[in-house]
């Protein structure tokens, strides 16, 4: 298991960029990450024009992700960070993920591996 103080040393130089955008955007970003815990820092390959509905996120490593939400904004390879949560509904565990893209927050539907 690795530290928190690992992880967040990591993390912290994407996590600060992403929020430099504005201190407005870092404080509505992290209040709505309370809870979640960071699962991988990385790229998005290519272009990224936002989320739409089920369009597929391919991060560097051939990680896919699905939009489950909506939201524009254009980057050339921008950093993100993947971010999960388990809550217990209807008695079964189930993963929320979210997307850290630039300041913006994305729902995410679960991922898998390029072959």
């Amino acid at each position: 298991m690795i530290a928190l103080y690992r992880i967040l040393a990591c993390t912290a130089p994407i996590l600060l960029t992403t929020f430099a955008v504005s201190s407005g955007n870092c404080d509505r970003a992290l209040r709505r990450l309370e809870g979640w815990t960071v699962v991988k820092v990385s790229s998005i390959n290519g272009e990224f024009e936002g989320c739409d509905y089920h369009k597929p996120v391919e991060l560097i490593d051939g990680t896919i992700l699905r939009c489950s939400s909506y939201g524009y904004q254009y980057g050339y390879m921008p950093d993100a960070v993947l971010f999960a949560k388990t809550i217990k509904a209807s008695g079964q565990a189930v993963v929320m993920l979210r997307l850290l893209v630039d300041g913006e927050l994305y729902d995410m539907l679960p991922m898998s591996t390029r072959r």
